[in-house]
């Protein structure tokens, strides 16, 4: 998997990104996501006009989503990540969650793990979630400039409520 930063870079340089960018001014980065072991990560740049977000889907190639709504509350402010603040690679962060994990869940074994880098009001964070076999997931915010631990959560995947 290409680092978020390489990434970036690749969409960034892109064509068809440079295009979308004209014709979208005052967007702003907010977000990567990607699934450990798949080999791609979808940006999305968030439009402050339509609170809604465009996300790209970069792996050897580039892939644009239309427009759409953002997963989050209404009253929930949408921040742009910055990149000085981006201290701790990917690799690092995952060898914090796991260390974490063995000492303070080691029960709990992984099955997938669903990484997000966001801003929230407690920071810029590595948002990982580990989805373990014994239905559970552990969720850990780990700032990406220290690599502190700001939260940690383990819920039962059969406690989520279905609408």
């Amino acid at each position: 998997m290409k680092l978020f930063t390489e990434a970036l870079k690749f969409l960034e340089n892109s064509d068809e990104f440079k295009n979308w960018k004209k014709q979208n001014p005052g967007v702003f980065l907010s977000s990567g996501f990607t699934i450990l072991d798949q080999d791609y990560w979808k940006i999305s740049y968030y439009h402050k006009k339509t609170d809604k977000i465009t996300s790209f889907v970069v792996s050897s190639i580039i892939e644009i989503e239309p427009e759409s709504e953002i997963f989050k509350k209404e009253t929930t402010k949408v921040n742009e990540l910055n990149l000085e603040d981006l201290k701790l690679n990917l690799d690092k962060t995952l060898e914090i969650a796991k260390k974490f994990q063995q000492e303070k869940y080691k029960d709990e074994i992984t099955n997938k793990t669903i990484i997000i880098l966001q801003k929230l009001d407690i920071g810029q964070i590595w948002n990982i979630t580990c989805l373990t076999l014994k239905l559970n997931t552990l969720n850990l915010k780990i700032d990406t400039k220290t690599g502190k631990i700001l939260e940690h959560k383990l819920s039962s995947i059969l406690s989520f409520k279905q609408s």
